[in-house]
């Protein structure tokens, strides 16, 4: 939808199309696997090493920082690394476009908080959770256990992704 910037988050892609173009990054990189994060490894990623609201602190306000939101991004998603970054050096990890996981819902609205290592979500499902907020959203909604799901099938302008990388065994 927002064209004229190369870096611009993609956005409008559904959870489905993000599969195809996983599979076919995983054919082009022999020396890789990339994978969506699940839930869990996106949480702990988005916090930094933190345990409070947001990564930055407990303060909405403190978010034009960090994150591109409905008062700050102009209606529309901006360029990525154009904000400071979490404690993990990771940028956007709140706001500008929701971020789709590997898990179906889980059906309540937040991860086993200290109850497990790296919980997995259920195996099947009918709606995948995305994560992070977006362009769109009011500054108070994106605090770092911020959650939503909807249909893998779903395109909207503020679903995007970011993906895993790792040495392939």
């Amino acid at each position: 939808k927002f064209k004229g910037d190369p870096n611009r988050p993609v956005e409008q892609v559904s959870w489905n199309d993000v599969q195809k173009f996983i599979k076919r990054l995983n054919e082009l990189d022999p020396e890789h696997e990339y994978r969506l994060p699940t839930e869990a490894e996106w949480e702990e990623a988005a916090r930094g090493g933190t345990d409070t609201e947001y990564f930055f602190g407990d303060k909405a306000d403190d978010l034009k920082k960090f994150g591109w939101h409905n008062k700050n991004s102009g209606a529309n998603t901006q360029p990525v690394a154009s904000l400071r970054p979490n404690p993990y050096g990771l940028f956007d990890m709140s706001g500008n476009v929701w971020q789709w996981v590997s898990d179906w819902e889980w059906g309540d609205e937040s991860l086993p908080r200290h109850s497990a290592t790296d919980p997995q979500g259920p195996s099947n499902g009918s709606y995948r959770v995305f994560r992070g907020g977006a362009w769109n959203d009011d500054a108070v909604y994106l605090y770092s256990d911020r959650r939503y799901s909807t249909r893998p099938d779903v395109r909207s302008p503020n679903h995007g992704f970011r993906l895993v990388r790792q040495l392939r065994p």
